[in-house]
């Protein structure tokens, strides 16, 4: 209810608040608070992303620890499929068998490969260096106002009104001569 006028900026990814209340001791209290109410809610949100990331390679690792089992499964199918006697089933089946059971490992594999790149770039998300928000210096209160620029406004009206004066007074003198001829 004390504050004029208040204003929040982004630049580069920080945060200037800034407010004209009636005082600076007004100002600085109020960007204090809202100070503490984004660094809260930059904390929590940076908690459930790292949380996400985690969760995230935790859930790869145990689907590339069944994708170990497959392929191991394969292998042994492959070779199996190999050995099977001739009398059993034909050159043809058994070919058949072994190139479907090498198609089902390299699709494994590449879910392997695709998986672990995942956990690498999490990972590599997880180690930089990028902590929550933090305030990089305290709040300053101006002893003087920034607004209203009192010397300014009174310099750009007084050349407006003579700019405004000597447009008119062609355009008068223009309709003048005009009356003459």
């Amino acid at each position: 209810k004390n504050i004029t006028r208040f204003s929040l900026e982004e630049t580069y990814g920080l945060v200037r608040l800034k407010a004209t209340p009636n005082s600076p001791n007004e100002s600085q209290k109020l960007v204090n608070i809202i100070s503490k109410i984004i660094i809260t809610r930059h904390q929590y949100i940076y908690e459930r992303e790292r949380k996400m990331l985690e969760d995230s390679i935790k859930a790869a690792e145990k689907q590339i620890e069944i994708i170990n089992k497959e392929i191991g499964v394969y292998n042994k199918l492959t070779i199996n499929a190999d050995k099977i006697n001739a009398d059993k089933i034909d050159s043809v089946t058994r070919t058949v068998l072994s190139i479907g059971y090498n198609d089902a490992k390299e699709k494994a594999w590449t879910r392997y490969d695709n998986l672990m790149k995942l956990i690498t770039e999490n990972k590599s998300l997880l180690e930089n260096k990028i902590g929550p928000t933090a305030i990089l210096g305290e709040p300053v209160a101006l002893e003087t106002p920034v607004s209203p620029k009192k010397r300014r406004v009174l310099i750009v009206s007084a050349l407006g009104g003579m700019i405004i004066g000597l447009f008119l007074s062609f355009v008068l003198e223009f309709i003048e001569k005009e009356k003459k001829i």
